[in-house]
């Protein structure tokens, strides 16, 4: 998955300027770490939602401080 993320701008830089650009190597890093960031948070929220009874309730005293 990561090799063809970091294919993704090179791609894309060769089809704008004809050649691939200098940014193209770390847009590609870039978007690879972006990814695995957003894959991480949609984990954890798919692993942690169902145990969400309805919403999130406070206690009165959590407040009081």
């Amino acid at each position: 998955m990561s090799s063809a993320l970091v294919r993704v701008p090179w791609i894309i830089s060769r089809r704008i300027c004809g050649a691939p650009s200098r940014g193209a190597g770390a847009a590609g890093v870039l978007l690879v770490m972006v990814t695995w960031v957003v894959l991480q948070v949609v984990g954890w929220a798919l692993i942690y939602v169902p145990h969400v009874e309805e919403h999130f309730s406070y206690s009165e005293q959590v407040g009081a401080g």
